[in-house]
């Protein structure tokens, strides 16, 4: 038995659909698969679908973002309910800081010459539940950003 505990889609950090994850990894011969989208449950239900359709058994799962002992820390977590108050505060607060940050992130960018704005980073993630550093990073290269050079 073939299994993957730990998969992304384009509704966190992925860089595919939760359709096209399952069908890569039907495809790569898995017959187990989990997709952990950062902080979110919202590809579990495509993916399910897809799952259902190529035979291959999907475990909903969720990397979440949280700290242990003043660290960041990220926390696989397997079929969690969704609906869980504890869990959907701890998930918005987690989106929210993601939402505030990237904007910082764009401010710091521009401090160095780097033109690009939220626009250019929601094209590259259309789907995402919050844009984050990723998305900053692939927004860059679909603008052919550069960052300038060394200041001496």
């Amino acid at each position: 038995m073939r299994i993957d505990l730990h998969s992304h889609s384009t509704v966190s950090d992925g860089t595919q659909s939760p359709t096209q994850v399952v069908h890569a990894a039907a495809r790569a011969g898995l017959d187990v698969l989990a997709l952990t989208d950062h902080d979110t449950s919202g590809g579990w239900a495509e993916a399910q679908r897809a799952a259902d359709e190529v035979g291959l058994v999907l475990v909903p799962g969720m990397e979440v973002s949280t700290f242990w002992r003043g660290r960041s820390v990220h926390l696989l977590v397997y079929l969690p309910d969704p609906r869980h108050p504890g869990l959907l505060e701890r998930l918005d607060a987690v989106l929210r800081s993601r939402r505030e940050r990237v904007p910082r992130i764009l401010a710091k960018l521009h401090a160095l010459g780097i033109e690009l704005d939220l626009d250019d980073v929601l094209a590259v993630a259309p789907r995402t539940a919050a844009p984050g550093r990723p998305h900053v990073a692939d927004a860059m290269v679909a603008a052919g950003s550069r960052p300038p050079a060394p200041r001496r």
